[in-house]
């Protein structure tokens, strides 16, 4: 079989000539020719329709492998937004205990017990500030400050505060 009958043009010919393939009377020997068909019969040979398209089962299979890639993306999505809500509120938390901390510093008296209301970030916390009963020293009140959002029931963020006594 020549390169004529293969389809292969001039440009073809002489890139081949060039790689150490033998050129007998028939052609190519048969592993250069199978390289041949497989190189060159897909550039210059026409295709039928057949092989110009996907199959529909290439097509399921990779509208399936999509849907896994979208669906594991989506839930990874979600557990960031979850996590990044998480996140803020323990934050907002803190600052509503450390804000908490320091009016306690600034009373004149310290009570035993206290709890209120307070905005931030457009969110409703309910602190809780209490006097632990064993003082770390003499002289010194510990308290513990709980936040807690508006309809949550776990504190999302708890203080230790130590106070020196007002004399």
């Amino acid at each position: 079989m020549s390169l004529a009958q293969l389809g292969v043009g001039l440009h073809a010919t002489w890139l081949l000539s060039g790689t150490g393939f033998s050129m007998s009377g028939t052609g190519f020997a048969t592993p250069s020719r199978t390289i041949l068909k497989i190189l060159v019969g897909r550039v210059n040979s026409p295709r039928s329709r057949a092989e110009t398209g996907f199959t529909l089962l290439e097509v399921l299979i990779a509208l399936a492998v999509l849907a896994v890639l979208m669906m594991s993306l989506l839930k990874i999505s979600a557990d960031n937004a979850r996590n990044l809500w998480y996140l803020e509120n323990k934050t907002l938390a803190a600052t509503v205990a450390a804000n908490r901390a320091a009016e306690l510093r600034l009373q004149d008296e310290q009570q035993e017990s206290s709890d209120g209301w307070e905005d931030m970030a457009g969110r409703r916390w309910h602190w809780q500030a209490d006097r632990l009963a064993m003082p770390p020293m003499d002289g010194v009140q510990r308290y513990r400050i709980d936040v807690t959002l508006q309809g949550d029931p776990s504190p999302y963020a708890s203080l230790l505060v130590d106070l020196a006594e007002k004399t």
